[in-house]
C-alpha cells in the first residue's frame, strides 16, 4: 500500500512540476559532443564466464544508444498498458501503470 501511495504522490508531483520545467533545453543530437568515451560493456550474468568487452564510442553516440534503450523499455510498457485493458478487459493495471511511465521518464531524465 505504501509504494502505491508513493507512486501516486510522484505522479501528482510530476504533473505539477511539468508546468514549470523548461522543455526548450538543447537535445542530445544538438550538443554533438564528439569526445571519445571508453567503457567496459557489462557482461550478462546468465552466460558462462566472459571477459567484459571494451567499447570505444563518442559521448553523443553513447547518449543516443542509452536514450534508445530507455524508449524501448517505455514502449514495451505502453504496449502492455494497451493490451491488458483492450484485449483482456483488465483495467486495474492501466490505473496503476499510468503514473509509472511518467516516473520512469522523469527519473531517467534527471539521472546524470
Amino acid at each position: 500500500m505504501r509504494s502505491s501511495v508513493q507512486n501516486l504522490v510522484i505522479f501528482v508531483g510530476a504533473m505539477q512540476s511539468a508546468r514549470r520545467i523548461p522543455f526548450e533545453n538543447p537535445k542530445v543530437k544538438n550538443r554533438d559532443d564528439q569526445t571519445v568515451l571508453r567503457y567496459d560493456e557489462p557482461v550478462a550474468t546468465m552466460l558462462p564466464v566472459q571477459e567484459p568487452k571494451l567499447v570505444t564510442t563518442t559521448v553523443r553516440d553513447y547518449d543516443l544508444s542509452e536514450v534508445s534503450k530507455l524508449l524501448y523499455s517505455d514502449y514495451i510498457g505502453i504496449t502492455m498498458i494497451a493490451f491488458l485493458p483492450g484485449y483482456m478487459t483488465f483495467t486495474q493495471p492501466l490505473f496503476i501503470q499510468s503514473p509509472m511511465g511518467l516516473k520512469s521518464l522523469y527519473g531517467d531524465a534527471s539521472s546524470p
